[in-house]
Formats: C-alpha cells, structure tokens, sequence
C-alpha cells in the first residue's frame, strides 16, 4: 500500500476518515466552529474525541 500524507477536506469526508480504524490521522486542522459540529454530530465517537 503507498503511504502517503495529504489533506481532506469537507465535513463528512473528514468525520468518516476519522471514524476509519484503519487511517492514521496526523493532524486535524479545524476552525472552532466545525470542532463545536463535529462533537455535536457524533459525541460518543471515539474517533472524533480527538479533536
């Protein structure tokens, strides 16, 4: 498999990247009102407890 690093972008992109156990996720950029959405959509998510 090729390793390598790049951006997602987009909302629901992002949230199911981060629900994906198989993806290592280095970084999350986010602006404080997708953080605010992102534990309102999924609060008991593990993944997104991260942010």
């Amino acid at each position: 498999m090729n390793k390598s690093s790049f951006f997602i972008i987009g909302q629901h992109a992002v949230i199911e990247a981060l629900r994906n156990p198989k993806r290592k996720v280095l970084r999350v950029f986010l602006t404080e009102e997708s953080k605010k959405n992102i534990h309102r959509k999924s609060p008991k998510k593990k993944s997104t407890r991260r942010c």
